[in-house]
């Protein structure tokens, strides 16, 4: 049997999920990201292409505005993540900015 997981969402105390969506023009690059808050704390999955370094992609978890942890994917990551598939799923979009 596995551990509890330490974060789960929605969870059964979330009405309503409350996702955004972002999207980010670089010179030489851009990405996408969809969010959700909890508490004091924003929850960022992403994905960027940046010139130089190539797809950067993971989860980054703000508290209070700032920046806590930011974990990358290991090898090739798979997403959907664009102004598309946001438009498709109805996600508003996010009010803050994103950068990995």
């Amino acid at each position: 049997m596995g551990s509890k997981s330490e974060l789960a969402f929605p969870s059964d105390e979330d009405s309503a999920p409350g996702f955004r969506a972002g999207t980010a023009s670089l010179s030489g690059g851009g990405g996408a990201w969809l969010e959700f808050e909890r508490g004091r704390f924003r929850y960022v999955v992403f994905s960027f292409w940046i010139r130089g370094k190539g797809e950067v992609a993971g989860v980054a978890v703000e508290a209070d505005g700032k920046r806590q942890l930011t974990r990358r994917c290991r090898g090739a990551a798979r997403s959907e993540l664009g102004p598309d598939y946001f438009s498709a799923a109805g996600f508003p979009p996010a009010d803050r900015d994103f950068l990995p």
